[in-house]
């Protein structure tokens, strides 16, 4: 069995083992945590270069917006007026349908009356041809009359 001082000496090399490893780690850590402030240094100035940013935009957007805002009133301005042209059309339309129907009536009238002229047309035709008979006989009794002198 190892005598005490074996013992002793054992844990003290074991213990500076321990410490060294410990100072090591302790080396190594402090290392880590240094580069970590660095970079929540970092990380906090981006931060606030993003912030610097977003608030850039946040007020771009609400010039967006008003213009949107202004668009959509001038549109429904725009819906309104094209409301209005629709209902005018719509007479305008009505008008013409109107308008249609009389003239409708107006070829309907313009057709009895190309009947009746042809009619008419027919009539003087027979008219011409009696009025060239009656002045045929009419020279023939001309011709057998005795002539005055």
């Amino acid at each position: 069995m190892p005598t005490f001082e074996e013992r002793l000496t054992a844990l003290e090399q074991n213990a500076m083992q321990n410490i060294h490893d410990l100072q090591a780690n302790m080396t190594i850590m402090m290392g880590v945590i240094g580069s970590q402030g660095q970079d929540i240094k970092r990380i906090l100035q981006r931060q606030d270069v993003m912030d610097g940013r977003l608030s850039v935009m946040d007020g771009r957007l609400n010039i967006v917006e008003q213009h949107l805002d202004q668009m959509d009133g001038r549109l429904h301005g725009v819906e309104q007026h094209l409301s209005q042209m629709d209902g005018r059309l719509n007479g305008v339309e009505q008008r013409l349908h109107g308008v249609e129907q009389h003239l409708h009536g107006v070829e309907q009238h313009l057709h009895g009356v190309e009947q009746h002229l042809g009619q008419m047309d027919e009539k003087f035709d027979k008219h011409t041809k009696r009025f060239d008979h009656v002045e045929g006989m009419l020279a023939q009794i001309l011709d057998r009359l005795p002539e005055k002198s």
